[in-house]
């Protein structure tokens, strides 16, 4: 079994089109190290990641307690709050320099966000001392 870098679930060849399938799955799902598993109380397999387990769909911007509230949703209907748990960052391709922003989602895995949940973030983007970027539950994450 596999998870693409666009996230989608593949077992035997085949993508797994069932949305309750695949949130079951995401739901028992582990890292060890840089090893991923599908853990049940009977049984522990690994499964391949390409890049990250979860792949952020939507983006919602709401007022929280401590101001502004970055809440994203994954395919597989996780929500994440940008936080100081939930961290916000973006990697560089050195080659392209394309950004990979990714968001911590649980047990040391982390989700990509994409392409347009990122353009929403550049939307709403601030520049800091030279540098660009966003604030949720009162922390700056830089994006750029």
């Amino acid at each position: 079994m596999q998870i693409t870098r666009d996230g989608r679930w593949i077992h035997e060849g085949g993508e797994i089109k069932r949305a309750a399938m695949v949130k079951l799955f995401s739901s028992i799902l582990w890292r060890e190290g840089e090893r991923y598993f599908l853990v049940t109380p009977v049984e522990k397999v690994g499964i391949q990641v390409e890049d990250v387990p979860f792949f952020f769909t939507a983006l919602e911007v709401r007022e929280g307690e401590s101001g502004q509230e970055l809440v994203f949703t994954s395919s597989t209907d996780d929500v994440v709050i940008a936080s100081a748990e939930h961290r916000l960052r973006v990697e560089i391709d050195p080659d392209t320099d394309e950004p990979s922003p990714y968001l911590m989602v649980r047990y040391g895995m982390e989700g990509r966000l994409n392409r347009n949940v990122f353009y929403q973030l550049v939307d709403l983007a601030e520049e800091r001392d030279g540098v660009f970027g966003v604030e949720s539950c009162g922390q700056w994450f830089k994006i750029g």
